[in-house]
């Protein structure tokens, strides 16, 4: 059945259709899709795709996802029989078919409450002074911290020393290798107490792996980069936690552990007025 807006849609890209095809830029079949997806501008998805599908879509790539017309429609245009999962390249192209979607674009909203187990346990990446403080105040808040992480093994001993002193020595175990680290000891949250440098990559590693994160710092106060650069990587961030239904938050005080250990985030990582939603940029870590 047609929606609104369904026919001029059709019409645009009726006249974008045959240089889609000459080009070579649309490629379907979801493995393929996979084995590409940093490379593509956008999926396309359509309507007559199941629910269940849409949202492995939406978990499986980080670049925007839109949902219109029929799997009829994109057998029509491109020649692709049976397919309701399109990927699209970047180029001059994808963007004109992108514009002829933009109305209908999958949005994606961050979780901001959810129900967390408890104790809720948490590995902290570094072992400095804000890693040990956010340490105590997990204890303090009821959480479980289950283990660290250090760049060295000289900041692992360091740290696992200071980590003991702070949660009434108990020792936890810590690792230079953050995979490796997160399924030794297995969290729910990741709190990325770093240099801030390496928030970005931290969060987005954490994030990609199914883990909550609760930063140290509002991101978009990283130093050494633009406002710009710092708004696009906490977009991506969001969209990132969207997909995967996490909590995305920072730390300013006390109160926001607190919160954290309640399944609860209200200070976002991007400011109010820059909204999470449109076309995420292609992330600067692999992956």
């Amino acid at each position: 059945m047609r929606e609104e807006g369904d026919e001029q849609r059709l019409a645009q890209l009726r006249k974008l259709a045959p240089f889609v095809q000459r080009s070579g830029v649309a490629e379907t079949g979801r493995q393929r899709l996979l084995q590409h997806r940093a490379k593509l501008a956008f999926v396309w998805v359509t309507r007559d795709l199941s629910e269940n599908s849409l949202k492995e879509t939406l978990k499986e790539f980080p670049c925007p996802v839109y949902q219109a017309l029929l799997s009829q429609d994109i057998a029509e245009l491109f020649g692709f029989q049976g397919t309701k999962i399109v990927g699209f390249r970047r180029g001059s192209l994808s963007v004109g078919v992108q514009k002829c979607l933009k109305e209908t674009l999958v949005p994606l909203r961050p979780a901001t409450e959810m129900v967390l187990p408890f104790p809720l346990r948490v590995a902290i990446f570094g072992a400095g002074s804000a890693g040990l403080r956010h340490a105590r105040l997990w204890r303090e808040a009821g959480a479980e911290v289950v283990g660290f992480l250090e760049e060295d093994e000289a900041g692992l001993a360091r740290g696992g020393r200071r980590m003991a002193e702070v949660l009434n020595g108990r020792e936890i175990p810590g690792d230079t290798e953050p995979e490796r680290l997160l399924e030794r000891v297995k969290p729910m949250v990741v709190d990325v107490c770093l240099p801030t440098t390496l928030h970005y990559p931290a969060c987005h590693l954490a994030l990609r792996l199914g883990y909550h994160v609760l930063c140290e710092t509002p991101f978009l106060e990283t130093e050494g980069k633009s406002f710009r650069t710092g708004r696009r990587w906490a977009q991506t961030l969001l969209s990132l936690a969207a997909r995967h239904q996490r909590l995305l938050g920072c730390a300013l005080g006390e109160e926001s552990i607190r919160e954290f250990v309640q399944g609860r985030v209200t200070l976002p990582v991007l400011p109010s007025h820059a909204s999470p939603e449109g076309d995420a940029p292609e992330p600067p870590v692999q992956e």
